[in-house]
């Protein structure tokens, strides 16, 4: 019985049975010129579907996914360079735990001086292996190939190389060399099987008053439900359609997603914002003080 993380099996029979009788035997995806191969594979399952022998919604979403990763280049699913989450080859080891705790990721890109000199890609499993030994940290040693690619590749193709060498993590690069973004094999069974979430991603945003005036908020907690629950005027009229919660306006009036440690100043000077923990991508707690 399959894990619910893999498709099921019995999908790719069917699905090779179908196409060899249906694509095949019958060459009518030749005689469909001018369609794209993904309309016309639609097209035929739904007239499998009148046959009697239809296909699963959910198989047919995972088939309708793979075949648009056809249409999607490196560039569509790649991690932006502002977001790469990466490691030097000289960090030291307290950093290099504490990198892959706060990021949260199986792997991490290890480069020398810049993002645009990358060496390969670190695994935390190496790491936690490391540990338990006991010895100085030899990172060399841990360091993984890493492909590097155009941002043209198209994500079928590049799925298919990844499998063949082993290899789980891909550079993207421009044509002069630097570095525009990375792609991970996560990534693109993500788009085959959909985005699968942390359950804690799942979690009600919290938010309280402390002893000392201040609120400790979750960065996803809303606007609206701050300013009832504390009596403050937090919402900005300019921004009012665009940002919801208190991160995003944190992070709009900064210019940038602040870094751990950072004090944004509000508008109306009787608010300022500490942040308490982020990542690149977004603010994940802050301290609101009233001044």
């Amino acid at each position: 019985m399959p894990t619910p993380l893999e498709p099921d099996p019995s999908l790719f029979g069917r699905l090779k049975t179908f196409i060899s009788s249906k694509l095949l035997g019958k060459k009518k995806l030749q005689a469909k010129s001018g369609k794209k191969l993904r309309a016309s594979l639609v097209e035929l399952i739904d007239e499998h579907a009148e046959g009697g022998s239809a296909i699963a919604s959910d198989e047919r979403e995972l088939l309708g996914n793979v075949l648009d990763l056809r249409e999607l280049t490196a560039a569509d699913v790649m991690v932006q360079r502002v977001d790469i989450v990466a490691i030097s080859q000289d960090v030291s080891e307290e950093e290099l735990i504490n990198q892959f705790v706060r990021s949260r990721l199986q792997r991490l890109p290890v480069h020398r001086e810049s993002l645009d000199d990358v060496l390969g890609s670190v695994n935390i499993q190496d790491v936690l292996a490391w540990k338990a030994t006991n010895t100085p940290l030899n990172l060399k040693s841990m360091i993984r190939e890493v492909l590097f690619i155009s941002p043209t590749m198209r994500t079928l193709d590049l799925l298919f190389q990844m499998r063949e060498k082993g290899i789980h993590m891909a550079v993207v690069v421009d044509e002069f060399g630097g570095v525009d973004g990375l792609v991970t094999f996560s990534d693109l069974m993500e788009e085959i099987i959909g985005d699968i979430q942390d359950a804690r991603e799942h979690e009600v945003p919290e938010h309280a008053r402390r002893p000392d005036g201040t609120i400790v908020a979750d960065g996803r907690v809303n606007l609206d439900l701050l300013e009832e629950s504390y009596e403050l005027f937090l919402i900005i009229d300019d921004w009012e359609d665009e940002v919801e919660t208190i991160g995003g306006l944190v992070s709009s009036l900064a210019g940038h997603v602040p870094a751990r440690g950072e004090v944004i100043k509000h508008p109306n000077k009787k608010v300022e914002f500490e942040v308490i923990d982020a990542d690149p991508r977004r603010i994940k707690r802050l301290l609101i003080k009233i001044v």
